[in-house]
């Protein structure tokens, strides 16, 4: 199969599971494929019950609260509503050694605008995190809480004005977000969330040209990710007091927007598109699938 969109992922941490998803194309439909690795591993494939007919693939938001993995799931609509996207979530309780249950049905839980997908994390059971672009230009991010099984009215994130691509979302630790996003000028801006408030908005630089990602392995740690100018994946590490420069990770060219999780503390994997990628898999198996992954300072080969 051939990758048609970015890939997303997410991990179940401390059980050595992380989740991809992708998009395919099955007999002129378009279909969310899932593919499961065990502590690195593909163990087994198996579709999204939900499918499209558009020519619009972004990437779905995909995050565990607690033992269930949620799903949302951005569409194009109708020509009338070209500027709105509605945002559909499903969830489900996996098995131990392989999805077993059953997905909710799919429900429209929020519209973000233009091409822009939405963005989701949890920081523990109960509790979903939701972001977006907001439908009109030049307004900031929307944000949105699922708790209590009930999804919160949308409010804006203040001082947020990003451009055309989707944000990003994680959590360091129970209270506490950080949402990063590209700016009108490429660079990557990020306000954090904490004790029920939002701060200021923050200037990393970089020049992205993709959507940014972001994952944390630990409490106060946080990485960022993007697609560079050279087509190469450059990262930026919150230490807990500072953050480093960029750093250029090697690898093929690439495109898209990557995706990024944490199986645990000081590590994590990165998903991106590669027209060129093979060596993560098996030959053949899944074309334009880059992996790269990170294990207490040392990236993969």
């Amino acid at each position: 199969p051939v990758l048609l969109g970015p890939p997303s992922c997410c991990t179940h941490r401390g059980s050595g599971v992380t989740n991809v998803f992708f998009w395919e194309t099955v007999n002129g439909i378009k279909r969310l494929k899932w593919l499961w690795l065990l502590n690195g591993r593909i163990t087994s494939l198996a579709f999204v019950p939900f499918e499209i007919e558009n020519d619009l693939t972004l990437p779905p938001a995909v995050c565990y609260e607690g033992d269930r993995l949620h799903v949302f799931i951005t569409v194009l609509n109708d020509s009338e509503h070209r500027w709105l996207r509605p945002v559909y979530h499903m969830f489900i309780t996996p098995g131990s050694t392989w999805p077993e249950g059953v997905f909710s049905a799919p429900k429209i839980v929020t519209h973000v605008g233009r091409d822009s997908a939405a963005a989701a994390c949890s920081w523990g059971p109960g509790r979903v995190d939701l972001v977006g672009k907001n439908p009109e230009v030049y307004l900031p991010i929307m944000h949105h809480v699922f708790e209590n099984e009930t999804w919160s009215a949308e409010k804006k994130i203040p001082g947020t004005s990003p451009d055309y691509e989707s944000p990003a979302i994680c959590t360091w630790g129970p209270g506490n977000l950080t949402v990063f996003y590209k700016e009108y000028d490429w660079s990557c801006r990020f306000i954090n969330y904490s004790e029920g408030y939002w701060g200021t908005v923050h200037n990393l630089g970089g020049i992205l040209k993709s959507a940014p990602a972001a994952c944390s392995w630990g409490p106060n740690r946080m990485d960022t990710f993007h697609r560079g100018t050279d087509n190469a994946c450059w990262q930026k590490s919150w230490n807990g007091e500072s953050w480093s420069g960029w750093l250029r990770i090697d690898g093929d060219p690439l495109t898209g927007a990557p995706s990024a999780c944490s199986l645990a503390n000081e590590t994590f994997e990165v998903f991106i598109r590669s027209p060129t990628a093979t060596q993560a898999w098996p030959p053949n198996l899944f074309e334009g699938l880059w992996r790269k992954t990170y294990d207490h300072g040392t990236w993969s080969s």
